[in-house]
């Protein structure tokens, strides 16, 4: 480019010119099919003020050009890796362990339909009949794990177990391997 030509300026002959060409094929359409001059007016006007548009910006972003980022623009531009999900079945059991710690009524509440469905299932293999998950516990083998008890025994759901301890994390074990001990 030559140092007394002005950038704006060819853009501006540019945008000119292209305005130029297309009143032209405007002009030309209309002499074809004066039905639908109405239409491609509207066309060609509409295209002239996109040219329009574009070089006015054009003529702005070279008057006033962006900033560079800063550097934490960029840091944060780049997002971290996220860990996946957990899927919703591993959330709720979890929360429903979390709820057996508070006290032994949250732990049958929480834990009592999943507990005793498992160890009828269980209990049925073995047995090879019909086991109710309501009359599990009448079947479970003796002696009977405390913390299964405390979840499935029916002679607790009559009693008032809020201010009974709930399962910790070692309850919860315990619990899980007299479940597995019953196949």
């Amino acid at each position: 480019m030559r140092a007394d030509r002005d950038p704006t300026r060819a853009s501006l002959i540019r945008a000119l010119l292209t305005t130029i060409a297309i009143a032209t094929v405007a002009a030309i359409v209309v002499a074809a099919d004066p039905a639908e001059s109405r239409l491609i007016v509207q066309i060609a006007v509409t295209l002239v003020g996109v040219v329009a548009v574009w070089t006015a910006v054009r003529a702005l972003r070279r008057a006033a050009p962006l900033a560079p980022g800063s550097p934490l623009d960029r840091n944060r531009a780049v997002p971290g890796p996220t860990l996946p999900a957990l899927p919703i079945d591993l959330v709720r059991i979890e929360r429903q362990l979390a709820a057996a710690a508070a006290s032994a009524s949250d732990a049958r509440r929480a834990l009592g339909p999943l507990t005793a469905a498992i160890a009828a299932d269980r209990l049925r293999s073995r047995a090879h009949g019909s086991i109710d998950r309501d009359s599990v516990f009448g079947h479970l083998p003796e002696p009977v794990s405390p913390p299964l008890a405390l979840v499935v025994d029916p002679a607790l759901a009559a009693l008032d177990t809020r201010a009974m301890p709930g399962l910790d994390s070692d309850g919860v074990d315990a619990l899980v391997r007299a479940l597995e001990q019953l196949a």
